[in-house]
């Protein structure tokens, strides 16, 4: 149910999108939106810092494409997330004592630290493609087709991009054992 609602948002652009045009969608992605921030609230007692960060950027992105009615505003929104997340990204691998790969991931797997810190940086390249990628699809297609990527695409993309993840903590690190929460004892491919 949780994920289904930091979903919410885009499925609800995309859908409204198809019946409407881009500003009622985007009208209605900015209550989705905050109506995922509430139920997070209501469920896990916080809001996670990932869907504050996205809260407000929806909230500021897509109240310039409804105030000043142009929808390019929008389309930066994924793009903007993208690069907050390599800056924080990189930041991490130089700031605290685990990368932030590390803290996401962690609980699943025990690594050497070169093993998080290739994790951490391929995530930042990731983020850094994707958003880029996003902003050329937003300027060369049309919104419909902005609106199919954005949906599918980035949500494939980000998917593909956490099994490669797994895979490579996997071959180079041990899986935790959720029940012990030790690792276990041969690796964890």
């Amino acid at each position: 149910m949780g994920l289904l609602f930091d979903f919410l948002p885009i499925v609800a652009f995309f859908v409204v999108l198809k019946f409407s045009d881009v500003y009622v969608a985007t009208g209605v992605a900015v209550a989705a939106t905050i109506v995922a921030a509430i139920y997070q609230r209501i469920t896990k007692g916080k809001i996670e810092p990932m869907t504050l960060v996205s809260c407000g950027l929806m909230l500021f992105f897509g109240g310039l494409t409804i105030a000043l009615h142009d929808e390019v505003f929008v389309k930066w929104k994924p793009t903007v997330l993208q690069i907050l997340l390599a800056i924080v990204f990189i930041v991490s691998r130089f700031v605290g004592q685990k990368p932030i790969a590390q803290r996401l991931l962690g609980k699943a797997f025990e690594a050497e630290r070169w093993v998080w810190l290739r994790v951490n940086d391929g995530l930042t390249v990731f983020f850094l493609i994707v958003g880029g990628l996003n902003i050329w699809v937003a300027y060369n297609f049309s919104t419909d087709t902005w609106a199919t990527f954005k949906l599918f695409g980035l949500i494939g993309m980000n998917i593909v991009a956490i099994v490669i993840a797994t895979l490579y903590l996997s071959k180079h690190g041990k899986r935790i054992d959720p029940t012990t929460g030790l690792p276990e004892d041969k690796p964890a491919s």
